[in-house]
């Protein structure tokens, strides 16, 4: 059986790719690597200079001496769209797909031939007012314009795109699974809505989730630059100052304990009021989801991926303002032991890159 896909995340300031093998029911590590992108080259999600990301994507390639050339690789950005569409069961899958085209047409702002769009089919029950069989089919649309620049970066690096997907689904390949864990552990048995956050250098990808399916996907504009760029202006500090002091104090100290004379104490203040700043802004993206559904869904507990979840106690500071469980993005139920001791604590950087580089639902 082939391997899967390289998964490759690009974000604004990085490239961080994952290449999985199948042992068993597990997948082991085969390569891990990351680099740093250049600024610009990638904005908002968007490709902004084709030959430049496919220059890096070619060193980064062989740096790391990555060998496989297909790639998958994860969109989200403000012109991705998600949407939950049900309708009477149609057993003809073009038949079908024609079916959704209209409806696929009258939710974009664009001409429909200037989209990229494809649907997954999450559920089916016979309707107790007609007794006819009803679906429900998860839709994502994204500009066509979008997929081809990723594309072609890739040629020039000379890989392959063998997929595109929604960095949302990747997120919840990798970071689900273990939330059941966790649930079972604590005997729920009823699985509330899980809101799973891949906290980038400048925005956020919120993804929420009930029953598997994705109910919402959005990108909110605040990320792990925020607390840098703070410290930058309290301390008049400079960037590389300013970085190391966020990882090193943390939004709460070493131990869960402030001890008189820390040299952090005044910088972690600040990092206490970006990240309640950063929760508020979270909680509006939860408000919006409970008022679209009528009143009838809440998020129950949130899931922290990405940069900012390296950041020691976000998921502590966000419990505190969101009221809420909040942990950080496990992969190891879908992972071996050797994988997890290797991944070590940047485990959930790689959240969105494990996820694409699997290949079935989680």
């Amino acid at each position: 059986m082939a391997s899967p896909p390289v998964g490759l995340d690009i974000t604004p300031t990085a490239l961080a790719a994952v290449s999985l093998k199948r042992k068993g029911k597990a997948y082991g590590i085969d390569v891990r690597a990351e680099t740093p992108l250049a600024s610009g080259i990638v904005v908002d999600g968007e490709v902004h200079d084709t030959d430049a990301l496919g220059a890096a994507i070619k060193a980064f390639w062989l740096e790391h001496d990555i060998k496989d050339k297909n790639v998958s690789i994860g969109v989200a950005n403000q012109r991705c769209i998600t949407r939950i569409i049900e309708m009477t069961r149609i057993k003809n899958r073009k038949q079908l797909k024609e079916a959704l085209s209209f409806e696929v047409a009258d939710n974009l702002p664009i001409p429909l031939e200037e989209a990229i769009w494809d649907f997954h089919t999450v559920a089916r029950w016979k309707d107790e007012a007609t007794g006819g069989e009803k679906e429900r089919h998860v839709v994502v649309m994204v500009y066509r314009e979008s997929v081809e620049r990723f594309r072609d970066a890739l040629a020039i690096a000379g890989l392959k795109l063998v997929r595109i997907d929604l960095s949302a689904f990747a997120l919840m390949r990798a970071g689900l699974p273990s939330v059941k864990l966790a649930l079972q552990a604590e005997g729920v048995e009823e699985v509330p809505v899980v809101a799973l956050l891949d906290v980038g250098p400048s925005s956020t990808n919120v993804v929420i989730v009930q029953n598997d399916v994705c109910e919402l996907s959005r990108i909110v504009a605040f990320g792990r630059q925020h607390f840098t760029q703070t410290l930058m202006e309290q301390f008049a500090w400079e960037l590389p100052d300013a970085t190391r002091v966020a990882a090193d104090a943390g939004i709460t100290p070493l131990g869960g304990m402030e001890t008189p004379g820390d040299p952090y104490a005044d910088a972690r203040r600040v990092m206490q009021f970006v990240a309640d700043q950063f929760a508020q802004e979270i909680q509006t993206s939860f408000d919006y989801y409970n008022h679209s559904t009528g009143g009838a869904n809440r998020v129950g507990r949130v899931v922290i991926a990405g940069e900012g979840a390296l950041l020691r106690g976000i998921d502590l500071r966000f419990a505190q303002e969101l009221g809420l469980p909040v942990s950080i993005l496990d992969a190891s139920p879908r992972l071996d032991a050797g994988s997890v001791e290797a991944l070590g604590v940047d485990h959930p950087r790689f959240g969105t890159a494990l996820g694409l580089a699997m290949e079935e639902a989680a």
